[in-house]
């Protein structure tokens, strides 16, 4: 069963939320989910079904059974963490397959902007698809294709987690949440209309500016200038990040530093890339 029930108007809060958006003009359809095995997942079966859904439709769950971020990564679906999948297809679709790899970097941004709206400090971004917080991971992301030229940007994003009760040592050591950076009364409902509306605005500027990402990625770039270790297949590199290009890639000087940066794709066929500071 993929979903226990559908939630409209069970306080007046999240029905304002629902509101909000669905007038907007912009948010086509709108499900806030008591449980789902997965936002993403969802959102792909509906494409499936149905390739010429009008679209953005927006999938919204307080709970997954099954959440999980890239690769076979697992994503900790707890009470107090936003977590939802936006279906989106772009209007320029000659160009979508060059540049999708800066789809997760757009949506980065647009949450780390969010974010920054509610939090004493401001965030960075990890590439290819993480939001930090004072060093810790705040939220992620993960962008899935689908049918009919559309494209599932999933987001995860920690507003009221008890990171303490986690049964992950690591999620311990490398985990945050909004309210203990936040100096106001923190919400998913808040959090979710901040994102979507700068999302909105960004993704029509990023269709229309060939040099988006160049101009806004490095003042948040959380890995530039730190040793990293980067894994994709079967390969692995080490090196000194120095931030990413044009297109989105990450640019690594491979140790021992005496050659030209090796330049490092976000493309989702690297199933199992990952990077991490090391030190």
């Amino acid at each position: 069963m993929e979903v226990s029930m559908t939630l409209f108007g069970d306080s007046s809060q999240r029905q304002a939320c629902i509101d909000r958006l669905l007038s907007g003009g912009w948010i086509r359809r709108f499900e806030w989910l008591t449980e789902v095995d997965s936002t993403n997942s969802l959102a792909k079966r509906t494409m499936q079904a149905d390739p010429a859904a009008e679209l953005p439709l927006l999938y919204v769950a307080d709970s997954q059974t099954q959440g999980r971020g890239r690769g076979a990564n697992s994503w900790w679906s707890p009470e107090g963490c936003l977590m939802f999948s936006l279906v989106w297809r772009s209007g320029e679709p000659a160009w979508i397959g060059d540049r999708i790899p800066q789809l997760a970097l757009v949506v980065g941004l647009c949450v780390a902007k969010a974010i920054d709206r509610f939090s004493t400090v401001p965030c960075q971004i990890k590439w290819p698809n993480d939001v930090y917080l004072n060093g810790l991971k705040i939220a992620g992301i993960l962008v899935e294709s689908t049918l009919g030229n559309g494209w599932v940007i999933g987001v995860g994003i920690n507003i009221r987690v008890p990171i303490a009760d986690s049964d992950s040592q690591e999620i311990k050591n490398r985990a945050t949440s909004l309210h203990y950076w936040s100096t106001q009364s923190v919400d998913r409902e808040s959090i979710l209309i901040e994102t979507l509306e700068i999302l909105q605005g960004e993704l029509e500027d990023w269709t229309h500016d060939a040099n988006y990402i160049a101009k806004r990625w490095s003042e948040r770039c959380y890995l530039t200038d730190r040793l990293v270790e980067v894994q994709y297949g079967r390969e692995r590199t080490v090196g000194k990040c120095i931030g990413i290009d044009d297109t989105g890639s990450v640019r690594v000087y491979e140790i021992p530093l005496d050659g030209p940066p090796r330049r490092i794709t976000g493309d989702e066929t690297y199933s199992s890339l990952a990077i991490a500071a090391r030190g």
